[in-house]
């Protein structure tokens, strides 16, 4: 409820408010979060005139629909009124999205970077007052330590969509350190200091320290991505009648 009512209150502020979740049942509770608080609320994202989300497992003539509703009201030119769009990683690709405000889940800092060229994408002379910078809200836990066992938010565990642990604390210390980030200009500093293996080694050592567990999950996410590395390299494309038996 609470992200639900933060991005309500930008919108009621005349901002255009983009809350990206790592999962698709985050999304969804946010989004029923906030249907809830405010069910007829003129500032809820609309489809035909009904309250919805973005995700990636509606049909793909649904996706169509929703992505041209998307780009008519969150493009740079839409007018004045304040709109909550909630939804997953489908929101980064894609999609000319030119939002005010952001609410996203912690995620690798390249990634990070691609959610924020949602914000201010293009020239805009006239933005809600407060919001004529890009603002972002990150979505963290203060200690990722407990993910190591009990993965959460999409974070961490072998089958979500960001595993590496200790690649999402390099980039956590950098929101944490660095209240303002000058784009592009830091980009590849930032995505440096949180993807390079030198960089993540040497945090996975000063983690260890205090908890071997860092180790083996750095490790483990080594591993997955020699496993994934692999599969891609080695896909067959069985033809009718074919066979991969000797």
């Amino acid at each position: 409820m609470a992200i639900a009512r933060l991005a309500l209150e930008a919108a009621e502020q005349g901002a255009k408010v983009l809350v990206i979740r790592n999962l698709q049942h985050a999304a969804v509770s946010t989004a029923e979060a906030l249907f809830a608080l405010a069910p007829n609320h003129p500032a809820l994202f609309r489809c035909e005139g009904v309250p919805t989300l973005h995700h990636g497992r509606f049909a793909r003539e649904d996706r169509e629909l929703l992505d041209a509703v998307i780009g008519a009201q969150m493009q740079a030119e839409r007018g004045t009124a304040g709109l909550v769009l909630i939804g997953t990683q489908t929101l980064e690709q894609n999609l000319d999205i030119c939002a005010d405000f952001m609410i996203t889940d912690l995620c690798p800092a390249d990634v990070l970077l691609q959610r924020i060229g949602r914000l201010h994408r293009h020239a805009k002379n006239a933005r809600p007052a407060g919001f004529g910078a890009p603002r972002l809200v990150v979505l963290s836990p203060d200690d990722l330590a407990p993910l190591l066992s009990q993965p959460q938010f999409g974070m961490g565990g072998d089958h979500g969509p960001y595993r590496d642990l200790v690649m999402l604390e390099a980039t956590r210390r950098l929101v944490r350190d660095n209240s303002t980030w000058a784009i592009p200009q830091m980009n590849r500093t930032l995505v440096e200091q949180a993807t390079h293996p030198h960089a993540l080694e040497a945090l996975t050592c000063e983690l260890e320290r205090v908890n071997p567990a860092w180790r083996g999950a750095r490790e483990r996410s080594d591993g997955q991505n020699v496993a994934d590395t692999y599969l891609a390299q080695h896909v067959f494309c069985l033809g009718s009648g074919a066979s991969l038996a000797r």
